[in-house]
């Protein structure tokens, strides 16, 4: 019961965040997999703002590793990869799409729950966002 509190009270200070920091529209979002390794596709229609979706690991995982291309039709902004103690940032443009490969990264941990953090930040606006990554956790 706990965990599902915290994880509520999570979702509702990200969409508090979101609602003062901008708007996402029309998210899509599609994971699967199993045994350690999922495959995930995500797009959004436009952004003036931040958006954020979590990639759950098991309990028992110390780390994280994500590959994936993520590119978008117009604007420009920041992709941020966010672990425990360490994140990547990469800069993201219609002319300049994010490649990531094989970065590994320690978990966030809270209350029995494991995740990385995968951040897109809108700057000042992003349009036709897409991507398509994996990411494996030990």
């Amino acid at each position: 019961m706990r965990g599902t509190v915290t994880r509520g009270g999570a979702a509702m200070l990200l969409l508090g965040s979101l609602v003062l920091s901008g708007c996402t529209e029309h998210v899509k979002k599609r994971c699967s997999g199993s045994g350690g390794e999922v495959s995930c596709t995500v797009s959004y229609k436009t952004s003036d703002g931040r958006w954020d979706t979590e990639l759950d690991a098991d309990e028992y995982s110390d780390e994280m590793t994500i590959s994936g291309t993520f590119t978008i039709e117009s604007g420009s902004g920041t992709l941020i990869l966010e672990g425990d103690d360490a994140s990547q940032e990469f800069p993201i443009s219609a002319e300049e799409p994010v490649v990531v490969e094989g970065l590994t990264l320690p978990v966030i941990e809270r209350d029995d729950e494991t995740w990385v953090n995968l951040r897109v930040i809108a700057d000042p606006q992003i349009d036709g966002f897409s991507g398509e990554y994996t990411f494996q956790h030990d």
